[in-house]
This record gives structure tokens, sequence and C-alpha cells, in this order.
């Protein structure tokens, strides 16, 4: 079994207008969503082995907030350059190019790619993955990532800043 964490980054400052879109920062919102969704994934039990991130500002500032809350071993973050402005296609060869022993993945980055990736890999279609958006999805017959097939993941779980806390 395969788990596939997605997690959208928190919501950005557009208070700069004309400021170059990979160095925008979270807003005041983002950097209390963050924490607040790491500390959701950790109750969940969330526990990636590996962790791609774009390296646009935004979601680095929502790893550094949020990450802490899971605890990731050293060496399991990794910056992936091709996540920033990704097209679904992209992300899912990303995926499909991990390691066989890396079971729980996670990739945080950006929308549409995130939902497009979502959609494709999930069996219930979604709108929009909204920002600090987590969405977990499971496949229970899958061993080797290179093996992984359209609508083929189970909605693990599904969590957002206006949510609310889950039980």
């Amino acid at each position: 079994m395969k788990l596939l964490t997605l997690v959208r980054h928190a919501k950005s400052s557009w208070a700069e207008p004309g400021q170059d879109d990979f160095q925008r920062p979270l807003n005041p919102r983002g950097r209390r969503n963050a924490p607040e969704m790491g500390e959701r994934l950790r109750v969940r039990g969330v526990k990636p082995d590996r962790i791609l991130l774009s390296p646009a500002l935004r979601a680095r500032e929502t790893a550094d907030l949020l990450l802490p809350e899971l605890g990731p071993s050293e060496g399991s973050v990794l910056l992936e350059e091709t996540i920033y402005e990704a097209a679904c296609y992209t992300l899912l060869d990303l995926v499909r190019s991990q390691p066989r022993e890396i079971r729980h993945l996670m990739l945080i980055g950006h929308n549409p790619g995130l939902t497009e990736l979502w959609n494709l890999l999930g069996r219930d279609p979604a709108d929009n993955l909204p920002t600090c958006g987590t969405v977990g999805l499971a496949f229970a017959d899958l061993d080797d990532w290179r093996e992984l097939q359209p609508h083929s993941g189970a909605t693990a779980f599904i969590d957002y800043p206006k949510r609310g806390r889950q039980s």
C-alpha cells in the first residue's frame, strides 16, 4: 500500500503589486493556518517518508510552519524544482519516479496542478484544493510508484482551514 498526501501552500500575500510570483510570501492568515494544518495532520497520524517541496517562497514558508508538527526525519524533505507551475502530468511523472521503498509521499505545491493531480488519481472529483488544504490518497494494491494508475486512489482524508477542526 502507498499513501500520497497533497498539500497546497497556505494563503499568500498580494500586498506588493508587481512582485515576482515565485517570491510571494505568506500573508498573516497563511502564517496562522499552516501550523494548525500541521497539527491536524499529526493528529491523523500523517508521517511521510519523503516530502517533495516546491522552491517557491510561499511553499517553503508553508513547509517551515507545517512540517515541525510532523517531525520529518533528516533528509526526507527535498526541494523539487519541477513542482513550481507544474502541470498535472509533470506531477504524475514525479510521483511515479519515486523509489519503491517510499511508502508515504507528500507533495507541497500549487494549484491548479495539485487539484488536477487529485482528480486524475482519485476516484472522487474535486473542484479545488483550497489554500493550505490537504488531501490523502491511499493506493491499497500499489507496491511500486511506477505502476500508479489514474483513478486508483481512495480518499483517506480531506482537510482545509475553513473546514474547522475534525474529530
